[in-house]
């Protein structure tokens, strides 16, 4: 896998979205977005004709998504009442399912010929699977007759198959590293910057640790999620590595010296510089810190995503400071993106209704509303957010997300790529095996599954 950019077009950007504050206008200030191949010119952001959308007769529209708590339902019913509000004859009907596993039932109402739902959630595990069997409908046909764009979202290559788009995002962000403030004042050390390397990191996480005798008292760092598809995979790509072949059937990593190499460093800070926690002690300061272990106030800097924000927020207050992962030797800063994305069901009777529900879903309405609670993929509507954290410099982070981002490692067999790549990982951590010979097992493990993967989804 090559470290692609995620841009979005300098056009879209400042034509688009002139109205919003700078954290949306700054990622048109730097790297070019990478087009996307065979696209068309609609879907591109090129101008093109809007066609006339078909009289709607009454219909329901059942939306389904699992349940995401009780602040964010509560957005979703928001939503579907905005819904019914904005267009005339469609009955939107919002499902929280309860009990259920959403994926297996689509998956086995589909064999079915049948669908219970016309809207519903989706992850990136599920849509390449969902788009080469049929299962989601591609929306690029309703987009390109509205005049509805990729570039105005965030984190669109992972809802693709095959350049067709089967999911439109409504929430999407990246790694963030939290910091506390006031422990770096009471070190007497500068604050971490967007600039800062991964020579910067050790330097820090190992000023800021403090032990008596055995004990430590406040750890320099902590990386919660250190996984292929997450932070390792950044280790990887930032140290110049490779992780996936270009057609993401084979995985590279384990002969890549530079991603085994990059592993090593994140490796080495658990085990040689002993800057970060690992096991029971990581898990003990992040229920303690209310979700990240930077809210203990025991953890100097906390390499997280964006949806515990809210979390280090309430804990730290105006302690808390964000800035982007640390650059590599390979001199880049990719990180991960990730979000979750709405589709319309194949075999819904309601396609067209559908379609005028995911606008209000995916359009200014719904996603103002859910920027409320988490970060919009709808560019537009990003200042929502960031307006609920103002103390915080989102311009770097969003521009990274944007600009510099790359998705989870998404391939059709997503899941069983991310559980057999990841069990033979673990050894590493504590010492039980080297790295080249964990990063070696992993990627031999994931292998075997891409190498049973049907032509259906090749």
């Amino acid at each position: 896998m090559s470290t692609s950019v995620r841009g979005m077009s300098r056009r879209r950007i400042l034509t688009g979205s002139a109205a919003a504050t700078g954290v949306v206008l700054l990622a048109a200030c730097g790297v070019a977005a990478q087009p996307m191949a065979d696209a068309p010119a609609a879907e591109s952001g090129e101008t093109a004709e809007a066609e006339e959308a078909p009289q709607m007769e009454a219909a329901e529209v059942i939306w389904a998504c699992y349940n995401l708590g009780e602040v964010r339902n509560a957005v979703l019913q928001q939503t579907a009442d905005a819904a019914n509000d904005m267009i005339d004859n469609v009955t939107t009907t919002l499902e929280v399912t309860t009990g259920i596993n959403v994926w297996d039932k689509l998956k086995a109402e589909f064999a079915a010929n049948q669908t219970t739902y016309d809207i519903v959630v989706n992850q990136v595990n599920w849509v390449q699977w969902g788009g080469a069997f049929g299962i989601f409908a591609s929306h690029d046909e309703y987009m390109a007759r509205d005049g509805v764009t990729r570039e105005e979202y965030l984190d669109i290559p992972s809802w693709l198959w095959k350049n067709k788009l089967y999911a439109i995002p409504f929430q999407a962000g990246g790694e963030i590293v939290y910091y506390n403030k006031q422990l770096f004042t009471d070190a007497g050390l500068d604050e971490p910057t967007a600039a800062w390397t991964w020579d910067d990191l050790l330097d820090l996480s190992t000023q800021m640790t403090q032990r008596q005798g055995e004990d430590t008292l406040q750890w320099g760092l902590n990386i919660q999620n250190l996984s292929i598809l997450e932070a390792l995979g950044s280790f990887m790509l930032n140290n110049g590595g490779k992780v996936l072949s270009e057609t993401r059937d084979q995985a590279l990593y384990g002969e890549d010296a530079k991603a085994i190499e990059g592993v090593q460093f994140a490796v080495d800070l658990i085990l040689r510089h002993q800057v970060m926690p690992w096991g029971e002690e990581k898990s003990e300061l992040r229920q303690e810190g209310g979700g990240t272990t930077v809210g203990s106030g025991k953890v100097a800097i906390d390499w997280y995503g964006y949806w515990t924000v809210g979390d280090a927020d309430k804990a730290l207050g105006d302690n808390l400071g964000v800035v982007p992962i640390p650059k590599g030797p390979a001199g880049i800063s990719t990180n991960a993106v990730a979000g979750n994305a709405w589709s319309i069901m194949e075999l819904s009777k309601v396609k067209d209704a559908s379609w005028e529900v995911m606008k209000v879903l995916i359009g200014k309405p719904g996603q103002d509303l859910w920027a409320l609670t988490t970060f919009p993929a709808l560019i537009e509507s990003a200042p929502v957010y960031t307006q609920t954290f103002p103390k915080l410099n989102w311009d770097p982070l969003v521009y990274h997300w944007s600009v510099e981002g790359r998705d989870y490692m998404v391939t059709p067999d997503a899941s069983a790529f991310w559980s057999a790549a990841g069990g033979p990982l673990g050894a590493m951590f504590t010492g039980e095996t080297t790295v080249q010979e964990a990063m070696r097992a992993s990627a031999n493990a994931a292998n075997e599954v891409f190498a049973a993967r049907p032509d259906e989804l090749k």
